[in-house]
């Protein structure tokens, strides 16, 4: 079982702040939008293999083949407000700008820009900076299921689906000062979970148009849209594009023409952080504002910055990473159960009354509180815990201990609360049991099995399938339409912490005098707790040590 604990520390690298000279808008919050998605019948789609590379930094988004998880080029969004979208916008709190070197690994770098970007806009993360060269060895050195790099691993493209699946199961927010890109060092298992931020969901709202038809047209418009306004609502975005278009130096922008055939390919992943409606560039008025990995003194941008053209034929795969909202150096649950390591890779949809579930056993005694799952648009999910199972091959036989519910309007990667945190004991099965429904449809979402870009593995008693009278084991196989479909793991993540008595900042069973002191001076400064004495101290579980815990410890000694 893919069981993970992600360790906690401080971070120490400033940040800065980039310059007025640009001359946007300040931040605002925008309205949501809502995305349509019609019901269908049942539909099976399979990722492609992604065997054929563009040249450069980033391989094809293999998601994108997924129809009946939300379509791409039929995106047909409704934009609620937009028309209220200023005219110019830039997100203000940046970090440093980063420099890839000679490495093709741009996406990691877009990635953690994005993530940072975003805590920032939150009101979190001063002074921090994620490990890009954790992200990217965690993608490429996974247990029994990994991706499996196009040349060496430390140069090797991806996608940010690759970074999705990692950060999904508490893999790759580290400290860069102690993860510095250093291609020579090894890291162990415990390193590779040593995070000091988590991901909290994943917007994949469909990349523009792939007919050139609608290039310029109403259905690109649309996209430019809400490109928009996910940059208001969520923040920094993670896009592609063709970097060896001829760069206008007096305006310092890129622009692709779709010119004849297929739409162009991009090969080199950006971060979007604004917008202009009035910058010229090669293709007339209007550009977005994208931050560069090539360091601040770079010949292909200005100063680390640089304006894409709305209209960039080239464009491609925009997803947005938006981290939990606490300082870096506190997680609320570093242990995550998953099966699956490289993430979505296969979905279907089916008018069944049917459900899906994966079952986990933990090696210690913890909490769950929170779950993780791949999501469509415009749908609904339910999710129950059942602990205690008297049969691990019936997910539902334990004892319905913690549900969760909600909503979708974008497709992504989403957390969400269970009603309850729920003691497993050790060596005690539970199992989550999932239906994602969009009117009668269900959804079923899974890992892929191995391919030319991946390697996975799956094993009896792991997920299972209920197909409206009786649970299925997905190692067999599960029949869907007459057909049937050798997929892997269910993507269903459970997400908790090791059991802890509240205030025992000590780790000594109990809670005295000597953690009140202990908690005390941790919030003075005259001593620093970690891992899990920090989140023993967090009496009140509000992400951060202070005062309220300190008189909610000193109640107990009353």
């Amino acid at each position: 079982m893919k069981f993970r604990k992600a360790a906690a520390f401080a971070a120490a690298l400033s940040l800065i702040v980039c310059g007025a000279r640009m001359g946007f808008a300040a931040n605002e919050e925008a309205d949501p939008h809502i995305v349509a998605e019609e019901a269908g019948g049942e539909e099976l789609r399979s990722l492609s293999d992604g065997s054929v590379l563009p040249e450069g930094g980033v391989l094809p988004a293999y998601g994108d083949s997924l129809l009946d998880f939300g379509g791409t080029e039929e995106n047909e969004a409704l934009l609620v407000g937009a028309s209220t979208l200023p005219s110019s916008y830039r997100i203000k709190n940046l970090p440093p700008v980063s420099d890839q070197g000679a490495y093709s690994t741009c996406w990691t770098y877009a990635t953690m820009n994005s993530s940072q970007i975003n805590l920032l806009k939150a009101g979190y993360g001063s002074g921090a900076d994620f490990s890009e060269y954790q992200l990217l060895y965690d993608v490429f050195h996974g247990e029994t299921d990994t991706f499996i790099p196009t040349r060496s691993w430390y140069d090797s493209p991806g996608s940010y689906m690759y970074s999705t699946a990692a950060l999904a199961r508490n893999y790759g927010a580290g400290d860069a000062a102690v993860y510095p890109y250093n291609i020579s060092k090894t890291l162990s298992a415990e390193e590779m979970i040593d995070d000091i931020a988590l991901i909290d969901h994943v917007i994949w709202p469909g990349t523009w148009p792939t007919s050139q038809s609608d290039w310029k047209g109403d259905a690109w418009e649309q996209q430019t849209l809400l490109i928009k306004q996910l940059l208001k609502s969520e923040g920094a975005m993670v896009v592609s594009y063709n970097s060896h278009s001829e760069r206008d130096t007096a305006n310092n922008s890129y622009y692709t023409a779709w010119g004849s055939g297929s739409k162009p390919s991009p090969d080199h992943a950006i971060t979007l952080i604004g917008w202009d409606d009035e910058k010229t560039t090669q293709a007339g008025s209007g550009a977005y504002l994208a931050m560069n990995s090539y360091g601040e003194d770079s010949i292909y941008d200005e100063n680390g910055f640089f304006w894409v053209s709305y209209d960039d034929a080239s464009l491609q795969d925009p997803a947005v990473f938006v981290m939990e909202e606490r300082e870096p150096g506190i997680v609320r649950d570093p242990l995550a159960f998953s099966w699956t390591g490289t993430g979505l890779g296969l979905s279907w949809k089916t008018n069944r009354s049917a459900k899906a579930a994966n079952v986990y056993t933990p090696d210690q005694a913890v909490c769950v509180d929170r779950i993780g799952l791949y999501l469509p648009a415009g749908v609904s999910f339910s999710v129950q815990l059942y602990k205690g199972l008297t049969d691990s091959a019936q997910p539902e036989s334990g004892t319905a201990a913690a549900s969760a519910s909600g909503n979708t309007e974008y497709k992504g990667f989403f957390k969400a609360d269970l009603s309850k945190a729920v003691e497993i004991a050790k060596g005690e099965s539970f199992s989550l049991v999932v239906q994602i429904t969009d009117g009668s449809a269900r959804y079923f979402l899974a890992e892929g099995a191995s391919k030319t870009y991946q390697t996975t593995a799956i094993s009896e008693g792991q997920s299972f399938y209920y197909d409206g009278s009786s649970w299925l084991d997905v190692k067999g196989g599960v029949t869907v339409s007459s057909q049937t479909v050798n997929c892997g793991n269910f993507c269903i993540y459970a997400y908790g912490y090791e059991q802890l008595t509240l205030g025992d900042a000590g780790l000594d069973g109990s809670v005295g005098l000597d953690d009140l002191l202990l908690t005390a001076r941790h919030v003075a400064g005259k001593s620093s707790l970690s891992g899990s004495a920090l989140r023993a101290a967090d009496y009140n579980k509000s992400g951060a040590v202070d005062h309220k815990d300190m008189e909610g410890i000193a109640a107990l000694l009353l």
